[in-house]
């Protein structure tokens, strides 16, 4: 059985924690924000030429602001792939995600702009089935396979892993480039946002940790396969983004920067094995464990309808300053909003430590357990 590393040992209940990949969970999380205010925001407005240096002094942070999606389901296989199976925690993210969806609506109906429509109640108080969030409803899927995912990859030698996990690189990730220029999405991924994509990332944390990949590789080695990887994906959008090629070809260049790329993938992994190396210590050992079980909060609050829908081009007078400076402005203003959600959070947490949801969580797991374990022996 291919054994963990040695170095990092991840525990809720106050045990040792490997803070370079709570840190990665916050680098993620801002990066994420900042790509939605890119995006969403407008702020990205007229940055359509990819032979401009507006385009060129961008690119690098929009890219790896890209790469970064893929990171949060990379940190789930990693850290879930050798602890036990907690529905508990399950029970604790879905009345988190519930909470600040019913609550965002009951805020944006007395207390903000606009007002929550009657489908936008029903997909709050259906979280997962109502698809509200895309990110939690395809990690559900991801959660209740863990358990058979986590056996199999435990019982499989490091040659296998390694193996196992060209494999879903090859296929899931080479494969559906190929496939989409040829036929479109073979592989039903939507493109990433899928829970077949996240799994596929789930294999490759677990992988990570367990067969030690790229753990040796030197750091130098990491920061520039990094770089190749942004020249290349910038070569492919400039070339194929030329007016006089046919318009099918254009198309094609978006996919080398869609997060279930090949490229966007290596940077994920190469920015993943840096963290987990990351050494934090001090006042920034404090911050990132404070910080760091607020960013699946941070998630939430910032894509709920309430935020979302005034997000729309609420920066896009970013889009009218020049190069460094437009830039600069969209990663302040994301770690603004970031810090904002992550505040919010924090006084969620509270009240939920105040009721002691995660106690009456972990008793509904043994209860579960007990009326499992009667049911076996009938």
């Amino acid at each position: 059985m291919a054994a963990p590393e040695k170095n990092t040992i991840v525990s809720r209940g106050g045990g040792n924690r490997n803070l370079g990949i709570d840190a990665l969970r916050i680098f993620a999380m801002v990066l994420i924000v900042v790509l939605h205010v890119y995006n969403r925001g407008g702020a990205a407005a007229g940055l359509i030429d990819v032979g401009s240096w507006d385009y060129r002094l961008n690119f690098p942070l929009r890219t790896v602001c890209k790469a970064t999606v893929d990171l949060y389901a990379l940190i789930s296989g990693y850290v879930m792939v050798t602890g036990r199976f907690r529905p508990a925690r399950y029970m604790e993210l879905w009345l988190q995600v519930f909470f600040l969806g019913v609550t965002g609506c009951i805020l944006w109906k007395h207390a903000l702009p606009g007002e929550p429509t009657p489908e936008m109640w029903r997909m709050a108080f259906l979280p997962v089935t109502a698809h509200e969030f895309w990110y939690f409803t395809a990690y559900t899927v991801v959660f209740l396979f863990s358990p058979l995912l986590n056996r199999g990859m435990l019982a499989m030698t490091k040659r296998q892993l390694r193996a196992l996990m060209l494999g879903v690189f090859l296929l899931l990730s080479v494969g559906w480039v190929a496939g989409k220029m040829l036929y479109g999405d073979s592989f039903y991924l939507g493109s990433g946002y899928s829970g077949l994509w996240l799994m596929a990332l789930y294999i490759l944390g677990a992988g990570m940790r367990l067969s030690g990949f790229l753990e040796r590789t030197a750091a130098w080695k990491l920061w520039l396969t990094i770089l190749l990887s942004l020249c290349l994906i910038y070569l492919v959008r400039w070339q194929l983004s030329k007016p006089t090629l046919p318009e099918k070809i254009q198309d094609w260049a978006s996919l080398a920067d869609a997060y279930t790329s090949p490229l966007i993938l290596t940077i994920s992994l190469c920015i993943f094995r840096l963290f987990t190396r990351l050494q934090v210590r001090g006042i920034g050992a404090g911050v990132v464990r404070f910080l760091s079980p607020l960013t699946f909060g941070v998630y939430v609050i910032h894509v709920h309808d309430a935020v979302w829908t005034p997000l729309h081009n609420a920066f896009r007078p970013f889009s009218e300053l020049p190069g460094y400076a437009r830039m600069l402005a969209v990663l302040f203003t994301g770690v603004a909003i970031f810090l904002a959600c992550a505040l919010i959070d924090w006084l969620r947490s509270l009240l939920f430590r105040l009721l002691r949801v995660r106690t009456l969580c972990e008793l509904a797991e043994n209860k579960l357990k007990k009326l499992w374990q009667t049911a076996e022996q009938e």
